[in-house]
């Protein structure tokens, strides 16, 4: 089963844990409801704060695309890890 969706936080949000929250919530749903045992994502390096963000999750870069017209980097997040990590104040 495949699915995908688009993820960021604006500017005005960034730093306060909107998208690390977001990502943790979508990745316990992918692990349970959904039965997923991995979440693959690709990131584009160019937008400010992209590439930093997924490193400090619990990741592993699978694929550098770049240079690509997208400065693209491709990662697996750790389920496991992800989802054992307790939510950020």
């Amino acid at each position: 089963m495949r699915s995908w969706s688009v993820t960021w936080v604006g500017a005005p949000g960034r730093r306060q844990g909107a998208g690390r929250g977001l990502v943790r919530q979508a990745v316990l749903w992918a692990a349970g409801e959904a039965s997923y045992r991995s979440v693959y994502l690709h990131t584009n390096t160019g937008a400010p704060g992209a590439e930093p963000f997924w490193r400090s999750l619990p990741t592993l870069e699978v694929y550098d695309a770049r240079p690509d017209p997208f400065n693209c980097v491709h990662f697996e997040i750790d389920v496991g890890k992800l989802c054992a990590q307790a939510p950020r104040p």
